[in-house]
């Protein structure tokens, strides 16, 4: 068998147009060691993956944040004049609203409600996204609304003034807000 070597013109590397078909067992092109490519298909890697050196685990699960606990005891409205800041969202995959109906003739918390809205469209840089949850106009019905929006590499939530717009939406209070971060 011949060997296979590397053309140089110049000393400037140069490869024929056939070198990689060459190759016994090689079908289609091979990824260059530089640069930028797309690698279609499934790679299955036997010894592991590493990014800038440190090795990547795909078993990491992500873990849950705590970023605002407003539970004293009666919760949070969240007005148009309240926000919270998460900081370095790049690791943020969901964001954890939890509700409490509150009661303050049976004194307190009666039941917690997680809901996750969708933060996909902050992750490909669009300014903001406003989530709505069960929105009505029925004044018997409650219903929470938030803005999110980008600020460098943070997210901010804002509340809304629909949140104590009548006596419904004033019994469901924010009690926490959390993510749900990969490490």
């Amino acid at each position: 068998m011949a060997d296979i070597v590397q053309l140089k013109e110049n000393g400037v590397v140069k490869y024929m147009k056939t070198h990689a078909d060459a190759i016994d067992g090689v079908e289609g092109k091979l990824v260059k060691a530089v640069g930028n490519e797309t690698v279609l298909g499934t790679k299955n890697f036997q010894d592991g993956i590493q990014i800038g050196g440190k090795s990547v685990s795909v078993n990491a699960k992500p873990t849950y944040e705590v970023v605002k606990d407003y539970w004293d005891g009666t919760g949070a409205y969240l007005t148009e004049s309240q926000s919270v800041t998460i900081s370095n969202s790049s690791n943020v995959d969901e964001i954890v609203l939890i509700f409490s109906r509150y009661n303050d003739n049976g004194g307190g918390i009666v039941h917690s409600i997680p809901v996750t809205p969708n933060i996909t469209k902050l992750k490909y840089e669009l300014p903001a996204v406003a989530w709505v949850g069960s929105a009505s106009t029925d004044p018997t019905i409650a219903y929470k609304k938030i803005s999110i929006s980008k600020s460098g590499t943070s997210l901010v939530i804002t509340g809304d003034t629909a949140n104590t717009l009548n006596e419904a939406n004033k019994k469901i209070v924010f009690r926490e807000i959390g993510v749900m971060r990969r490490k």
